[in-house]
């Protein structure tokens, strides 16, 4: 068996052939590119999920928020309410409740009302449902606003007591 011509260089010099280094240089470059692009790839990838957890905490954040607006939006709603209430007192009161126009206190009514049934129709609320006081105190208030409802309700846009 004679050696080949690889072999035979290799003995001369000691070395492998330089056909033979610059294949294991490709070869080990390879891993290496190969090892950064993965690298790479995986940091982009936590990355990307730090930004997915970030964006679902806002939602939730959102979802707070929008319970605070609709309590509040309830809460400037009942005011107005009332406010209207007072109007149609003393409108009734300098002119008779003949003369009064009623219906800004209708519209008024029908606002606020609707905004408490939002809390009974949904199930983004339903937390607050779960709640034994918030039970009793939605329950009464809602027999109250019907109340008021079927009184605002007279033929002819007459309003009884408590607004007249």
């Amino acid at each position: 068996m004679t050696p080949d011509s690889a072999t035979k260089a290799r003995m001369r010099t000691g070395r492998a052939p330089l056909g033979a280094v610059w294949r294991a240089m490709i070869r080990r470059a390879r891993t290496v590119v190969l090892s950064l692009v993965l690298a790479v790839l995986l940091g982009l990838m936590g990355v990307m999920s730090v930004d997915v957890l970030n964006q679902l905490h806002a939602l939730r954040t959102a979802a707070s928020d929008n319970l605070q607006w609709s309590l509040a939006q309830v809460d400037t709603e009942l005011l107005r309410f009332r406010l209207e209430i007072g109007n149609a007192r003393l409108a009734a009161a300098r002119t008779g409740p003949g003369t009064v126009d009623y219906a800004e206190l209708h519209k008024r009514y029908d606002i606020f009302f609707s905004r408490i049934d939002t809390f009974r129709a949904t199930t983004t609320y339903s937390w607050l449902q779960a709640r034994a006081d918030f039970v009793a105190d939605f329950t009464e208030a809602t027999k109250e606003l019907q109340q008021i409802g079927a009184t605002m309700a007279l033929p002819g846009g007459r309003v009884c007591p408590p607004f007249g």
